[in-house]
């Protein structure tokens, strides 16, 4: 599967390394590489391990069609959680029909509240991405 990395992406990574949410170690060995299964999405046991990954749900506890979490525990030397969310749809691009992972952004969880308000974004944006309304930075 193509994954796409948005401009929502690739600001919500720049704005976390600039607050040294993570160490350059974490991303080059940890991160970046799990953001890199999504090529072989579903075929990685690591999709199967609901501490790591799982659907999108909202407030109302519902999951959200075409949208997921990646998740991390104790990264940083803050030993935060950082999630990542992803919208996985099939969308045309380069006049090529097909079904592709788009990295919409990440955060560092701080709560409930601060949960549920990236969930209702991430509708937001799962209808933006759906009719081709983003910025597309570049494939992993």
């Amino acid at each position: 599967m193509e994954v796409i990395i948005t401009e929502w992406a690739k600001q919500s990574y720049l704005d976390l390394r600039n607050a040294q949410a993570f160490t350059r170690d974490e991303y080059k060995n940890i991160l970046r590489p799990d953001a890199e299964l999504l090529k072989v999405y579903p075929n990685d046991p690591k999709f199967s391990v609901a501490k790591f990954w799982g659907p999108a749900v909202d407030v109302s506890n519902k999951t959200i069609p075409n949208g997921f979490k990646m998740k991390w525990h104790n990264i940083g030397n803050g030993k935060v959680q950082l999630r990542l969310l992803v919208v996985i749809i099939a969308s045309e691009l380069n006049n090529i029909k097909a079904e592709r992972a788009f990295l919409y952004e990440s955060y560092v969880k701080s709560g409930k509240e601060q949960d549920k308000r990236q969930m209702e974004k991430l509708k937001i944006k799962i209808r933006r991405i759906a009719i081709g309304n983003y910025h597309y930075r570049r494939s992993l």
